[in-house]
């Protein structure tokens, strides 16, 4: 915004706030709108060419102002106020460290224009400049350096050893290749050296592990912030003073500190946060980043508080924690001062930017400057409004800017103000104005602003966003590449044993790895990893250590999968003939998008992603398909399922049809409502609601206008399955947060609407769900791009710490925010929340639960939306309520005992802003967990980025079973064959259901060659990834895939050994063999043994020719073959060239 940046610097005001701050005398600046407060901050700073540092009232306010600075300049940075954790003995996330040294490092590197924050993040102490330079690591092609030099050095940054590298802040070394995964990077990265020298870099994919882009160079910064460069002198400094320490508390503290250093001296991370004075000796403070800012305060008076209130939060906090002995004198200076930060601002000419000048200030200004700025607010996309305010700025002779979020909305403005006679221009914001036509220009600012001085107005669209980000999919669990001995395993031919490990073992001359596998009694299966692709894991409702092992050599393991496939293949014929009657009735085929809808989603305020665009091409498409439609929506809180589904909404009232929307609850059903009414307004939609929170006359209206045609969409809860409700011609059910609905009442309105298109969103589907789509009986469409300006849940598993949770309580008011605290039992509820009222009385505390009258519950609701009340004790009501972005704290009683969907669906009730939000996930202390509650809580803890959903409905699905898709029969049948093999043997029945003819295939060959087949432990150390390549050796079923895996190979690991090209071989031969049919190729005595079903005896006199009298045929035998006498041959080369006899030709060359 350059352009306007130099119209605005025209104003008097503006000039003398330069003046004062270039003489570091500190200004009062009155009467700007927060918007115009940026504008004047750019011109100010580029003036003087100096950064700006901002101290706000609240992090939220931080957040918005930055976004409002990039629209007029670069560099803009927010420094997290990240809390130090005195108390707690776990260890969490970096992710806000990790933030916070990325700014840090940018100022370092004067990168920096402007950093932003609150009082509590300026006054922290934090890493010194020099030591954070002497963690940085340069990397660049050509350089030298060795690996384990390297090594060392990210050691010393704080980053963790691991293989394979998927986190940030984690890296490997596997001989002369590392890969690093910087906290500064958005994709990890791969290093190949040349003995000491970096030959080449490029930038990888941390799902696939395969390389995405060359890098010439990278700056990593360091992984944490508070932790020692040198464990074992931290290790004498925190003993040292241990035992000069006489205070009170000294023994408390002696206690935890050597347990601590107990848990460094076996490896194991502690909590380095109340250490902080013993690993950084010399405190620094942003202050010490940035040379000469222009510091700002924004109101001051507010600013003052929050900072007076977390200073005494925190010393309360610090007391407590001296009194339990988590910390002591002598190492308790962790922040510094609220007075010295004001007097750091004062002294640089600091600017103080208030409503009004106040008596307050008068003491630390020198000028006060009061501009003439008068507030526009933000458009609402309806004409008349525009039209209204171009006509009063022509009428005052002032230069009009309309800022809108997209290209394409400018264009479709330029369009409707050309076409209503009003003259206007695309501006490009960094240009002169051409005379008082109205400039059109893509930006956003949080509001408009008026100046009389300058003759100048402008208007803007939507808020400003931050930059989005796309997060793929978090993967699923339950890959080969996790089987760890003692695991479950299914082989399709012998059925369910226990996983014991790889074995080497040399015989013959030969030395290749096997999967040992134990089964009932004594029998123990050695499989060949060539033959990984025939093992998968068990997964299945009774993974509980009661799963009952086959025998090997029994008919047992073939009885069950008959009966198993028998029971799918009745399932099937029933799954298919529902499904089916849908696509055979005759549906409506809703017409090609109209001039209408594209004006409606035009005015939709954000850039939809790549993603949204997908689905809403997908979902129109169906549509517009003569057979009903039935599809899911999934995508992670957040992702903007609800825009896609008004597309879809809005698509079949341009038709002439009715749209219904079913929402689980009363008050996601009003919020619906609500959302309606914004975004159709103008388009002469008439929109009803159903549920506890419209009166039974406003119901008996809606239901009477439905009936003829009088609304066009409805929103509702389960009222809309009521009996007497019917509509004049429904086209489209939307169901929302399809977990919360019974299967029956799904059911039920596809029986009752059989003609009727079904969309069903949900971020975690139920397993029958997701079992349905995954196999391709439903259609399903993900989003799977992450939500904008969002941040992750910060989760907590632990014990249930009364005191901890309260401090957690205390944390959040201080920021001004809301907590959640669920409790799931309502005989008790009130005296929990009576127990916490005693303990932090200064909290306005609130019960809830679905007990309660619809008047008492919608008045809670209310009064948190006002923010009345600081704490909700509450039941899961709140899985499924309503949007409250102030909510940023969730603590879960007893969590072990809800499901995985479940706590992931309640843990995205906050972090729905852009603060940083906080789950503490508890269970009572001592108790031990099942190994089911165990699973669930790992995953909901690994699984905390955005997009994390779609994984959780997976391993949900393999937790709890995929439920049945018809009944009560698949809970058995799931168990006696496991997860994997009963999908397959129901994809199996689907397609011969729906008529497909299944592909014969041969039973894959067993090859046993004395040939040194295998992949060393030193190519690849880490046990699962040896064996997720073996799998993809053994999958790889032609040429190309053949030539992926190796390409695979030497990007992750470098040149294959000899070792590894011959397994490669055998896989190869394999792959050759069974496609002759051979069953089965071995060594026997002095020749080759292909056994064969049917040998081809055609081929007979062209081998024995070609072989010189070395080929004998058994073509009768109990076990038909082909033997083949070895001479000097290598036992690979002559298998492949009776290969080729056997195949009647040259086998065919994608093989």
């Amino acid at each position: 915004m350059k352009g306007i940046l130099q119209h605005l610097s025209e104003l008097s005001g503006i000039t003398r706030i330069k003046t004062s701050a270039a003489k570091h005398k500190a200004c009062a600046i009155t009467g700007c709108t927060p918007s115009f407060r940026a504008a004047v901050l750019a011109a100010t700073c580029e003036e003087l060419n100096r950064p700006a540092l901002v101290v706000c009232p609240s992090e939220g306010e931080a957040e918005k102002f930055a976004a409002d600075l990039r629209q007029f300049t670069d560099g803009v940075f927010v420094l997290p106020a990240r809390e130090l954790i005195l108390t707690a003995s776990g260890v969490s996330s970096h992710e806000y460290e990790r933030e916070a040294l990325g700014v840090l490092d940018a100022a370092r590197c004067k990168k920096v224009k402007a950093v932003i924050g609150t009082a509590e993040a300026f006054t922290r102490y934090t890493v010194s400049p020099e030591v954070l330079a002497g963690r940085l690591i340069e990397l660049k092609t050509g350089m030298t350096i060795a690996p384990n030099d390297l090594v060392q050095s990210l050691l010393k940054a704080g980053y963790v050893r691991v293989d394979p590298v998927e986190a940030k802040g984690q890296f490997c070394l596997r001989g002369g290749i590392a890969d690093v995964y910087p906290s500064n990077s958005e994709n990890p990265l791969r290093i190949e050296f040349f003995g000491d020298e970096i030959e080449r870099m490029a930038f990888f994919d941390a799902d696939s592990q395969r390389r995405t882009s060359k890098a010439d160079k990278m700056h990593i910064v360091p992984a944490g912030e508070i932790f020692p460069d040198d464990p074992e002198q931290f290790q004498k400094d925190l003993g040292h003073f241990c035992t000069g320490l006489h205070t009170k508390n000294a023994g408390d503290y002696r206690s935890k500190a050597e347990s601590d250093l107990t848990a460094l001296r076996e490896g194991r991370r502690i909590n380095f946060d109340r250490y902080y004075n013993l690993v950084h000796k010399k405190p620094a403070t942003i202050f010490d980043y940035l040379q000469n800012p222009v510091c700002a305060v924004f109101d001051f008076a507010r600013t003052a508080e929050a900072g007076n209130g977390f200073e005494k939060r925190w010393l309360g906090e610090l007391s407590a924690a001296l009194e339990e002995g988590f910390c002591a004198k002598g190492v308790d200076e962790f922040y510094e001062s609220l007075d010295v930060l004001f007097s750091r601002v004062t002294g640089s000419g600091g600017l103080f930017f208030d409503n009004f000048a106040k008596t307050a200030l008068s003491s630390r200004v020198q000028d006060i400057v009061t501009f003439d700025c008068r507030v526009n607010a933000v458009w609402n996309g309806s004409p008349d409004t525009l039209h209204e305010w171009l006509s009063d700025v022509s009428a005052g002779n002032f230069t009009p800017v309309i800022l809108v979020p997209t290209k394409r909305a400018a264009k479709a403005l330029i369009d409707d103000l050309t076409n209503s006679g009003k003259p206007c221009v695309l501006y490009g914001l960094d240009e002169p104005f051409t005379g008082n036509t109205a400039h059109i220009a893509v930006g956003a600012l949080s509001g408009g602003f008026e100046l009389p001085e300058l003759k100048f107005s402008l208007l803007t669209s939507t808020p400003p966003r931050a930059v989005k980000t796309t997060v793929k999919r978090a993967n699923a669990i339950g890959s080969i590449s996790e089987l760890k001995p003692g695991c479950y395993v299914v082989h399709q031919a012998h059925g369910i044993g226990l996983y014991n490990g790889v074995e080497t073992i040399t015989a013959a001359g030969a030395t290749k790895d096997y999967l040992k596998i134990s089964y009932s009694g004594t029998d123990v299966l050695y499989l060949p990893v060539t033959q990984l692709d025939m093992l998968s894991k068990y997964i299945g409702p009774d993974d509980n250590g009661q799963v009952k092992l086959n025998k090997l050599g029994s008919a047992e393991w073939q009885r069950t999968r008959s009966k198993v496939k028998a029971a799918v293949r009745d399932m099937a014929d029933e799954l298919i003939a529902l499904y089916s009657k849908r696509k055979s009735i005759q549906g409506h085929a809703f017409s090609s998008d109209t001039p209408w809808q594209e004006e409606f989603e035009q005015r939709f305020e954000y850039d939809e992603t790549a993603d949204q665009l997908r689905c809403v091409e997908e979902i129109k498409a169906d549509m517009e398909q003569p057979v009903p439609m039935d599809r899911l929506l999934c995508g992670d809180v957040g992702f903007g399922k609800t825009e896609v589904a008004l597309r879809a909404v809005f698509k079949c009232v341009m038709d002439g049809k009715q749209a219904a929307i079913l929402a689980p609850t009363t008050i996601l059903a009003w919020q619906h409502y609500e959302t309606l009414c914004r975004r159709m307004s103008g388009f002469g939609i008439e929109m009803g609601l159903l549920s506890r929170f419209v009166t039974p006359k406003q119901a008996s209206s809606t239901k009477s206008k439905l009936r003829t045609g009088g609304i066009d969409v409805v929103v509702g809860t389960h009222s809309i399955l009521q009996k007497d409700i019917a509509f004049k011609d429904l086209g489209l059910i939307v169901v929302d947060e399809e977990q919360r609905f019974g299967v029956s009442q799904k059911e039920t309105l596809k029986t009752k609407f059989p003609v009727v298109d079904v969309l069903t969103l949900s971020a975690t589907p139920i397993p029958r769900t997701m079992n349905m789509a995954i196999s391709g009986i439903r259609d399903m469409s993900m989003i799977d791009e992450a939500p904008i300006d969002r941040h992750p849940v910060r989760t907590f598993v632990a014990e249930y710490d009364l005191h901890m949770l309260a401090d957690a309580i205390r944390r959040e008011q201080r920021r001004g925010g809301q907590v959640f605290w669920l409790h799931n039992r309502i005989e008790d509820i009130s005296y929990v929340a009576a127990k916490l009222q005693t303990l932090i009385p200064e909290v306005r505390i609130v019960c809830a639960h679905g007990q309660m009258d619809k008047e008492e519950l919608s008045g809670i609701w209310r009064r948190m939306m006002d923010g009345e009340i600081d704490v909700l004790v509450c039941t899961t009501i709140i899985e499924s309520g309503i949007d409250l972005p102030n909510v940023n704290t969730l603590i879960i009683e007893n969590a072990d005992k809800m499901g995985l969907s479940q706590l992931h669906q309640i843990r995205g009730r906050v972090g729905r802003s852009s603060r940083r939000a906080y789950a503490y996930l508890t269970y009572r202390p001592e108790k031990a967990l099942s190994e089911i509650a165990q699973k669930r809580l790992e995953a909901i803890n690994e699984f905390t980025e955005f997009g994390a959903g779609y994984a959780i409905a997976v391993r949900d699905m393999e937790i709890r079973g995929a439920g049945d898709l018809l009944g009560a029969r698949q809970h058995g049948h799931m168990a006696s064959v496991g997860y994997d093999m009963y999908l397959k043997l129901l994809a199996e029945a689907v397609a011969e259901a729906k008529g497909e003819k299944p592909q014969v295939q041969n039973s894959p060959c067993l090859i046993d060659l004395p040939i040194d087949a295998f992949i060393p432990p030193a190519y690849i150390k880490e046990p699962g990834q040896r064996l997720d390549i073996y799998r993809k050796i053994a999958a790889a079923g032609n040429k190309n895939a053949e030539s992926e895996v190796l390409a695979e190979l030497r990007d992750r690991f470098g040149e294959p050994p000899v070792q590894v090209s011959r397994l490669l071989e055998v896989a190869r031969l394999r792959n050759r063999a069974t496609a002759c049919g051979v069953t089965e190729l071995s060594k026997r005595g002095d020749g080759l043994v292909f056994y064969m079903n049917n040998p081809e005896r055609s081929c007979l006199p062209e081998m024995t020719k070609k072989l010189r009298g070395r080929v004998m045929m058994n073509a009768n035998g109990a076990r038909p073959h082909v033997y083949v006498k070895l001479l000097k041959d290598d036992p690979a080369v002559l298998a492949a060239r009776v290969l080729e006899f056997l195949s009647g030709s040259k086998i065919d060359s994608a093989m």
